[in-house]
């Protein structure tokens, strides 16, 4: 079986063709010896999200050598699946052939663009007496619109 943790930052995610949810956990009934599979899955991020990169994690939670669900599950010989917290790192990232538990685990770092960007129109207000003579207070309304993605703090205009 395979698990991966959605992380806070993202809100729903999809195997295959299956529903939309939470998370995801997938079952290869057969791989050969020498052999793999693929399953592929999809995420949304958090249309809220502010930062740069959010990191998933996958991991083998689950395997065994044969269809009988009643006798022990073989022990893999260089990791033991099930163990990580998705907060390690992955020393051996994308390392198939890693000895150190690390192979069954992979965390792949999503990179998010982002876009700061600020505008500003300065308008005649009409509170303003016209006409202007000189000895005049003249009004402009400022208006700042933010057309980035992400968030402006103390905004001086």
């Amino acid at each position: 079986m395979i698990t991966s943790q959605k992380g806070v930052n993202i809100v729903r995610c999809k195997l295959d063709r299956n529903k939309w949810g939470s998370g995801f956990e997938h079952t290869s009934s057969y791989i050969a010896s020498g052999d793999n599979a693929t399953v592929s899955i999809s995420f949304t991020i958090d249309s809220d999200f502010m930062g740069t990169s959010i990191v998933n994690n996958a991991e083998i939670s689950s395997a065994d050598n044969d269809t009988n669900p009643d006798n022990t599950p073989p022990m893999d010989i260089d990791s033991t699946p099930d163990t990580e917290d998705g907060e390690c790192t992955d020393p051996n990232d994308n390392d198939t052939a890693a000895t150190n538990g690390s192979d069954d685990y992979d965390p792949a770092e999503i990179t998010v663009q982002q876009v700061f960007d600020l505008a500003l129109i300065k308008t005649f207000a009409s509170s303003s007496t016209t006409p202007i003579v000189p000895g005049s207070t003249v009004t402009f309304d400022l208006t700042v619109y933010n057309q980035g993605t992400l968030d402006a703090y103390n905004v001086r205009s």
